[in-house]
């Protein structure tokens, strides 16, 4: 199973028409197999240098990332930038010798991810009228005036999201081994590893520039990506397909299954080591097994686990690869003969490997059920979401594991 082998740059387009005032470009092209493209594209910021409110163009809007020129860019303000003064309520810079501090009172923008975690930094982004799953990007420095290319992202996120609410990390970056200079022409490529998913919102979080007295705030000329667009059993797309089907269950969370499979292993490894390097009869102050720092580690389980499967404050999942397959379209699908046949494979594949898992589950949990504190009420809780058949019984009884140890370990 893999993704279909045509990749294709989303942003910038060739052909289009920008409206400054709406922050906003259309595409209506006649070319037949890039029809999906067309529609609305629009570009959202945390703030913009003289952005003069709803319905006044400012020269310095994050639209100018897709417009495809080098002389145009997307600046955020900064301590009187222009002859009022003070922009869009900002009482300091927002960047302090090149790192994220919040531009004053109301304006320290948070990024709030799935996990429950957020980002922080002045962010672009852009909305598609289509899912893409991104496979590269690129950033071009400022480098008119020549003076604004160290304000080249060090350390920044892209995240992904389906409705502009709810975002997850698909790329974190803090390379200090960029060389960014005021020769700097070219834009720096991005290559993202092991994205499977498709998102119609796309958005950029600065976090910190290279260090510089004058890095107050974000100066960049161009943000492009590229991706593809379907993904299906056999990795093949035939051609662009339209995404306007409904989302069906099942088939598009057999299409992951790997995946999730491989997730699960991940924590159940993660998770044992841990529960065997912090026994102190087993392993007396580390002195039997050695442990690294990482072993013993409860966020490193933590990380494994969110990786499957998050939840909100109301205990409904939000996040990790149950929230992502929920929400997969049908298009990742073909014909009922190729998906039977997949299923198949798939199951006769990891039935040996998903008994064994449940018959390790149960060992743990005859273990922590004769511990001082039940996990009663924790397994019926967990029970309520037991919609997903054989994978899903198995990551439900991984998740109670994780609520277990958290007590235990207290």
């Amino acid at each position: 199973m893999s993704t279909n082998d045509e990749t294709f740059q989303a942003v910038p387009l060739d052909e289009f028409i920008i409206n400054d005032k709406t922050n906003s470009f259309q595409v209506d092209t006649k070319k037949g197999e890039t029809e999906f493209m067309n529609g609305k594209y629009q570009v959202k910021q945390s703030s913009c240098l003289d952005d003069q409110g709803v319905g006044r163009a400012s020269d310095y809007s994050a639209t100018n990332l897709f417009d495809g020129r080098n002389t145009t860019f997307w600046q955020t303000p900064y301590i009187k930038s222009s002859k009022s003064g003070y922009q869009d309520g900002y009482t300091k810079n927002a960047y302090k010798n090149g790192k994220y501090v919040g531009g004053g009172k109301d304006k320290y923008h948070k990024t709030m991810l799935t996990d429950g975690t957020t980002v922080d930094g002045e962010w672009a982004e852009i909305q598609l009228p289509y899912k893409l799953i991104l496979t590269d990007y690129f950033l071009q420095a400022t480098t008119s005036p020549k003076k604004y290319a160290k304000r080249f992202p060090l350390e920044f996120s892209i995240l992904g999201s389906n409705d502009g609410n709810k975002w997850v990390v698909i790329d974190k970056r803090n390379d200090k081994k960029i060389i960014v200079g005021k020769d700097m022409e070219l834009p720096i490529e991005f290559t993202v590893k092991d994205n499977m998913f498709s998102y119609s919102h796309y958005r950029l979080v600065i976090s910190n520039m290279f260090e510089s007295d004058d890095n107050h705030s974000v100066s960049l000329s161009e943000w492009s990506l590229f991706g593809k667009r379907c993904m299906n059993l056999e990795g093949e797309c035939n051609g662009f397909i339209s995404d306007s089907t409904e989302t069906l269950e099942g088939m598009s969370m057999m299409n992951s299954t790997i995946h999730l499979h491989n997730a699960i292993n991940d924590f159940n490894e993660q998770y044992m080591k841990y529960i065997e390097c912090n026994d102190n009869t087993l392993n007396p102050s580390n002195s039997v097994l050695n442990c690294s720092k990482k072993d013993m580690n409860k966020k490193e389980v933590m990380d494994k686990y969110k990786k499957i499967v998050s939840y909100d404050k109301d205990n409904n999942v939000d996040g990790g690869l149950i929230y992502t397959l929920q929400n997969v379209d049908f298009n990742q699908a073909t014909s009922p003969e190729v998906f039977d046949a997949s299923h198949n494979e798939i199951t006769d594949m990891y039935d040996n490997d998903i008994q064994k898992l449940r018959n390790d589950i149960q060992t743990k949990m005859d273990y922590i059920n004769n511990k001082k504190n039940s996990v009663a009420s924790d397994i019926n809780n967990a029970y309520q979401y037991n919609q997903m058949g054989t994978v899903a019984l198995t990551i439900l009884a991984t998740t109670t594991l994780y609520y277990v140890f958290f007590k235990l370990n207290k």
